[in-house]
This record gives structure tokens, sequence and C-alpha cells, in this order.
């Protein structure tokens, strides 16, 4: 096959024609010593002379399976020696057109008187399977008046141009040439050319298409994955091998790859390839067809391939970690070759105790900063100083241009990779918390013993625990399991909480008692529920003995000649006494409170009250202590009399009012028996 942009001999506008004629030999002897006889027609000294070894390598050439290379490089040097002969550089043999030379000769026979006449016909077929866009010619006639005849016309020969209008607009074929001689007679004879000839004078065209980017910026298209490429030629004397595609990555020199190459049809032929590794990538695609139609040169954008994810690190704080310095601060880096910067989303959150106690949880991401250090490569958030006690989380994401997402944190300092660190910053040390029991006896008297529920809050674990116990003047230090029991839990923020059951079993006999926590959590504080900073003292006293009562000056049923009455009285509890109440006729009377009872009983005074002596009716006193347990004692006296009045006092003095009436009657009975006796006499004498 012969891929021509221009003829087989060729004819030049305002020059005359010339040719250089390879004759039909077979060895190299043979062709050395024809050369001598080569025929000097149509013109000597106008074509191109060559020594005798370029003219064997030539011949050699030829004859090789070499051949259309040859003649490919024959058209090069023929264009380039025809520029510096005609002085024209513009001169290409894609404008050149296509002649062919075809001889004949005719066997006479003797009885033939007329000259012999030559008609010539031929075809150009287009092969098989070739593109539509190329025309072919079938049993075109030559005129004759293009047939030159020599050797007494014997011989006839012929050069003919094919017209372009048969070609198309394209001027383009691919196939073989057919001829027919036939004489007057008809007798013809064919020749059917064995070799395949192309004309190609339309460019080879391409287009490229990619697997769709994650991400597309600019001019940058940004894969997390593979890049799978698709070449789309359109061209009719395709030839795969001739498509160069160069790849270079990161600026380094370009290495070329092999597409997959299908046909689509004859014209359109798609090549495939993929590039996998991670790197930043131009894509350069030439090709030149056997006719030497050259394609513009396709060059890519960049294009990225990133699979791997950015990068999140944190250095200056551990996971689990207890603080309580002065300073407690972290940063956290993050880095990517592709990093979207503002994808960085850092979170922190933070469980603290507010003022009323509770736990509130809150962000304060905004406590640290987020710094450029190299934009779309590197950066950072720096947190300088957590001053609240609490429990603290955080938590980063942040993706690349490529949307290769990480939200996993490489905590330096603890050697782990962990999707949240938490922490804690304990300064403060525990907290202490009653039940809402304990707040009602705290600080009071009880009369039965019961469980006493202590809270313990802490940012951390507890890494030691005692608990005394106080009675009277006994210090009693508590076994867990037999005396109290522990229940742990982490609730609200991840704070530890840790309840304390102090059976009621060890308040059982009365007394006062007091209750001391003591811990120490795994930052290194420790705590007591005793200690002023945290203003939790639990005592009480357990009092089921009721208060004693003793008057010492007034009786049940007695009249008091006064004109008032100071009664005396003692009133005592083991514990203490929280009021003293003495009510006079069913009236309150006096009322001590606890302050005045301290008051006495710290200066040993008796309990006094008055009562008048203007009462004509009897009178009744009681009296009712209670201790703070809430004990009482009563204590009752009725029927007494403070009165100076006689005849009050003579009649509530019941010996004196009965005797005195016994000795009346007594005496009305004495003189009545007189009476009677007297007249007895009187009568008797009369």
């Amino acid at each position: 096959m012969v891929y021509l942009r221009s003829m087989l001999y060729l004819t030049l506008e305002h020059y005359e024609d010339w040719w250089i004629k390879v004759p039909n030999m077979n060895d190299i002897g043979s062709f050395l010593s024809g050369l001598d006889n080569v025929p000097d027609e149509p013109k000597e000294m106008k074509g191109l002379f060559y020594s005798d070894y370029l003219t064997a390598f030539v011949y050699l050439g030829l004859k090789s399976s070499a051949a259309e290379s040859m003649y490919q490089r024959m058209a090069e040097v023929i264009q380039a020696n025809l520029r510096k002969l005609t002085n024209d550089t513009s001169y290409s043999m894609k404008n050149a057109r296509v002649y062919f030379k075809l001889e004949a000769q005719l066997r006479v026979k003797p009885l033939m008187i007329a000259l012999p006449y030559f008609g010539f016909r031929y075809s150009y077929k287009n092969s098989s399977g070739v593109s539509k866009v190329n025309g072919q010619i079938i049993d075109k006639a030559i005129a004759n008046s293009a047939i030159k005849y020599s050797d007494d016309g014997k011989k006839a020969s012929v050069m003919f141009q094919i017209p372009e209008s048969a070609l198309r607009a394209n001027n383009q074929f691919n196939g073989t040439l057919e001829f027919t001689a036939i004489d007057r007679s008809d007798n013809s004879t064919d020749f059917i050319g064995k070799r395949r000839l192309v004309v190609d004078n339309i460019t080879p065209t391409a287009s490229v298409s990619y697997n769709s980017p994650v991400q597309k910026l600019n001019d940058l298209s940004y894969y997390s994955g593979a890049i799978k490429a698709t070449i789309t030629i359109n061209e009719a004397n395709f030839f795969s091998d001739d498509v160069k595609v160069m790849v270079s990555k990161d600026g380094a020199s370009p290495y070329q790859v092999k597409p997959t190459w299908l046909d689509e049809s004859i014209d359109i032929h798609t090549g495939s390839f993929t590039i996998e590794e991670d790197g930043s990538y131009f894509v350069t695609i030439n090709y030149t067809d056997r006719s030497g139609n050259e394609m513009t040169e396709y060059v890519s954008n960049k294009l990225i391939i990133d699979t791997t994810k950015p990068s999140i690190s944190v250095n200056g704080i551990k996971d689990e970690s207890a603080n309580r310095g002065d300073t407690v601060g972290f940063v956290v880096t993050v880095e990517d070759q592709n990093l979207d910067g503002a994808s960085f989303t850092p979170s922190l959150i933070a469980t603290i105790r507010n003022e009323n106690g509770n736990f509130e949880t809150v962000d304060i991401t905004q406590e640290g900063t987020i710094n450029t250090i190299v934009d779309g490569k590197k950066y950072t958030y720096i947190v300088d100083n957590l001053e609240l006690d609490g429990i603290y989380t955080l938590t980063c994401q942040v993706h690349d241009k490529a949307r290769n997402l990480c939200n996993e944190l490489m905590i330096i300092d603890s050697d782990l990779v962990a999707q949240d660190l938490c922490f804690s910053i304990n300064r403060m040390g525990s907290s202490y918390a009653l039940d809402s029991r304990v707040k009602e006896i705290n600080g009071s008297f009880v009369v039965s013993s019961e469980d006493i529920v202590i809270t313990e809050v802490n940012a951390d674990r507890l890494e030691g625990l005692k608990i005394t116990l106080f009675k009277n003047n006994q210090t009693i230090t508590l076994v867990e399991g037999t005396d109290y029991r522990v229940d742990i839990s982490r609730g609200d923020g991840g704070w530890y909480q840790y309840s304390y059951t102090i059976l009621g079993k060890n308040f059982a006999e009365d007394g006062v008692y007091r209750i001391a926590v003591y811990t120490e959590d795994a930052a290194g504080n420790v705590s007591q529920n005793t200690l002023d900073t945290k203003a939790m003292d639990i005592s009480f006293g357990v009092d089921k003995t009721s208060p004693n009562i003793i008057v010492t000056n007034l009786e049940k049923g007695v009249t008091y000649p006064l004109d008032f009455l100071t009664v005396l009285m003692s009133v005592n509890d083991n514990l203490k006494l929280e009021n003293v109440v003495v009510y006079l006729n069913d009236v309150e009377h006096m009322n001590w409170k606890a302050e005045d009872i301290e008051k006495i009983i710290a200066e040993k005074r008796d309990f006094t009250f008055d009562i008048g002596g203007d009462s004509t009716r009897p009178h009744s006193v009681k009296i009712v202590a209670t201790d703070a347990a809430g004990n009482k004692a009563i204590s009752e006296i009725n029927g007494f009399y403070v009165t100076k009045d006689l005849w009050v006092r003579y009649y509530n003095n019941k010996y004196l009012f009965f005797g005195s009436i016994a000795g009346a009657l007594l005496l009305i009975v004495a003189l009545t028996v007189l009476v009677l006796k007297g007249r007895k006499k009187k009568g008797a004498s009369a």
C-alpha cells in the first residue's frame, strides 16, 4: 500500500515534466548495469541525481517490506529538492497531482493492414471496508488524444490525471487501480494493480473525555480515584500505532501510554486508558496519519488524583486526661496537598456545672482561633487556655478538594487515633450534694435513725476515699460494704457521680453526729466536704428521749395567799431543747424559744413565770417542753389559787371550811338540846 499526498509522476506548472524511472529488474546486478542505459526522456538535467550507493539502497528498499516507508520518504525528499530547485519554499506535495503512465505493446498479425489502434479504460475501486469519504471511478475511458504511439505504432502509452471532481470534495481515495487496453479488434488485456493506493487530504480530528471529577475548580479537575480517559479520533485511514499519548506527572518528563483501541466505525476510533496513581497530570495527544496530515495537538488542563485523606493531629493534650494546671490548651493541625481550608470545622463542647450546681452543655469552639499556615495545604486551630472546670470533647473534620473526608484525630501525646478527644479540666476538685431528706435533717435533730445519702461529683474518677463519723466525742472510720455502700455513675457530659449511702444503723443511739468525706481525684485534687471551700458540713442529732420538766413551788389544789406567785421550774433534755411553753388557764402564758433556752441553760438559771393573786377561781397550768428532735414533755397542775381574798381562802381551805361548818352544826345541836331541856324543866315545875 502506498500513501501519497501527491502523484507518482509529477507535473509542475511552469516547469517541464521529469521523473526517475526504476526498471523492472530482478536483482541488484542487472539493476546497476541498467543504470548506464536509463532513457534520458523526457529531459536530462532536470531530475535528481544519487550516488550509486544511494541508488542501490533505494532499489533494495523498494524490493523489501519497507517499500511503503521508502515511497513516503522519497516523497519528502522530492518535496525538499523541488523547493530548492525551484526556489519555491511554499511548494507542497499535498498540492501535486497524481498521474499514471501506462505502456502497452500489441502483437500485429501479418495480414493486418491498418495501423494498430489502442483504447484505454481504467477504474479506481475502493477497497473493501474503507470510509465513505473516499471516492471511486468505474470504467472511465481515456481520451484518444492522450495516447502516444511509438515503435511504428506497436507501442502506445498514456499519462492521465484523475479528475478532482470524481474524488469528491476531499480529493481522497483508498483502493486499487484497474486498466484495460483494447485494440481495434476488441482484443483486450486487463491489468489489476496489486498495490493499494491511498490519497488522504483530510486532517484527523480528536475529542477527549474523562470520567466526572468529584470537583472542578477553575481549570483544575480533582479525582478521588482513577482517571479514565476516552479518546475519539475521526480518521478514514487510521493506524493506532501512530497515536502518541504522553502523560506528565508532577512536572516530571512525560511518559507514553498505550490506549486500548476500539473501532466504532470505519471513521470513528475510540481509545481508552487509565491513570491511577496520586499526582498532578497533564495529557498531551498527537496524531499524524500515514499521508502526513497532522491533527491539532491536544493538551489537557491539569488533572489531579488525590486518594489520600487529609491528616488531623492534636498536640498539647491527652485523651481521657485530667488536667489541673494553670494553663490548659492545645493545637490542632490539619494538612493535605489539596486541602479545602473552608471545610475545616473544629468543635469544642464542654459540660460544666453552673452557679446553681446544674450541669450545662455549652459550645465553646470560639475559644480557639483558626490560622492559615500554608494556604490550601496547612491550617491550625489553637486554644490557648480553658478556664472552666468541666468535661471537654474535641472533634474536627476537614476534606480536601477531591472530597476525601477526615474526621479522625491523631492524638500525639496519647499515640492514639480517635474520632474525638475527651479530657477534663479539674482545678476545683469535687463538689457535694445532699438528697432532700438529708437537707432537712442536716444541722437538726431526729427522733429515729435513717440512711444518710451524700453525692460527690467530680470531673475525674476518684482514686481515694475515706468516710469518718464523729459521734459525740468519738471518731469512727466507716468501712465500705459494712457501714456504707458506694454507687458510681458517669452521667451528664461525662462527669463522675459517686453516691455514698451511710446506713442508719450507725445512728441508732442518741447523740450528735458529724460526717466527713475525704477523696482524692485523678487530677491530684484533695476534696473534703467539711472544707470551707465546699460548704457542705453534715451534722445532726438523734434524740429519742423526751425532755424532763420539774416544777418546784406549785402544787395541785393549793391556795397561795400572795399578790403573785413566781413559779420556779427546771426543764432539760439530753441533747437540745427547742421550745418551752406555759399555758395558764388554757391561754399561752410564757414561751421560751431555743435562743432563750440556750441562754438560761448557759447561765444555769431556772425557768420562771408569775401568776397574779387576784383570781377568785382555781388556776390550771400546762407546761409543754419540746426538744430539737420533736420529742415533747407535758406537765399539768390544776385547782390551785393565788389570792389574798379571805373568803376565797376560807372557802378553798376545805379543812377550815368544813370544820367550821361542823362546829356550827354542833353548836346549834347543843343549843337546841339546852333549849329543849329548859322547857322540859319548866313544865315539870309548873
